[in-house]
């Protein structure tokens, strides 16, 4: 069974993606800084890490706590992440009030 995120056209990664996977390992291609719209439809700059050799080629926005994890695995500078491979996995967390699935770097 599908997870009814994957109906609509999501531009970025999401836990659904990883659905009925323990766990992926990706090697970054890149990071850029992308306009992305929140739910609210206000716009925001944020970083967006792109995987290598993906079928889908979306990116996953970075939140601090996924990039404080790549940064503690393979160092501060950004600009030196591409060919580093990280670990994905899908955790529920909670935010703004309500437990839903994430996906963290491991």
């Amino acid at each position: 069974m599908s997870h009814w995120r994957k109906l609509f056209n999501n531009v970025y990664l999401g836990s659904w993606d990883l659905e009925g996977r323990e766990a992926v390992t990706l090697e970054i291609e890149k990071v850029q800084v992308e306009e992305i719209k929140n739910a609210s439809g206000k716009s925001d700059q944020c970083p967006v890490v792109y995987f290598a050799g993906t079928k889908t080629h979306k990116g996953m926005v970075l939140n601090r706590t996924n990039a404080r994890a790549i940064a503690a695995q393979h160092g501060n500078d950004c600009e030196k992440w591409p060919g580093k491979k990280i670990r994905l996995v899908v955790r529920q967390v909670t935010a703004f009030g309500t437990t839903t699935d994430a996906l963290r770097v491991e």
